[in-house]
């Protein structure tokens, strides 16, 4: 699917929270909502979610609640859908904005 790029997303830009805050709000809600739920694959299963709305069965099968959060449709992510589709051509952008999520992932 060829969706518009909602951010003008430049080589040398990197993830700035302040910047996005539309993408911040929506993250926050995550972090917020799994705060307290078991840590098993956590980083991998928000980032796979996030990237490309797709689960590991393993991950599934290892933290089914934080999982159903995610494939029940309990989150808004349309700007960090179109925040990734923007920066898809600048790898150390994605980058920085996963490791801002990692950072921020109780």
């Amino acid at each position: 699917m060829n969706r518009y790029n909602q951010y003008h997303i430049k080589e040398s830009d990197r993830f700035d929270p302040y910047i996005f805050s539309k993408v911040r709000d929506e993250l926050e809600q995550i972090f917020k909502a799994t705060a307290v739920l078991p840590l098993n694959n956590k980083e991998y299963i928000i980032i796979s979610f996030l990237k490309t709305h797709s689960l590991k069965n393993e991950w599934i099968q290892d933290n089914p609640q934080l999982t159903s959060l995610f494939t029940n449709g309990n989150f808004s992510t349309s700007n960090i859908d179109s925040l990734y589709e923007s920066g898809k051509n600048n790898s150390l952008f994605i980058q920085s904005f996963e490791d801002y999520i990692r950072n921020n992932i109780s």
